[in-house]
């Protein structure tokens, strides 16, 4: 949560310091650091273990809904 206060914030200091041409830069930087971290997470395996082997399971009959059959 820190985060998603500290960071419109900084960035709104760069844009009012330098100007509004820093917002793409801004953009870009962020971008890399979600990418980053999003790959960081799937190789520590976070998440529930349910969708992981569901993401890599085939699927079958048992996995769709029963008003789907």
């Amino acid at each position: 949560m820190v985060g998603s206060a500290t960071i419109p914030a900084l960035v709104g200091v760069l844009i009012g310091h330098f100007s509004t041409a820093i917002l793409g830069p801004c953009l870009l930087v962020l971008a890399i650091a979600v990418a980053i971290a999003y790959t960081a997470a799937r190789r520590a395996g976070t998440g529930a273990p349910a969708a992981r082997d569901a993401a890599t399971r085939p699927a079958t009959s048992a996995d769709t809904p029963p008003y789907l059959h």
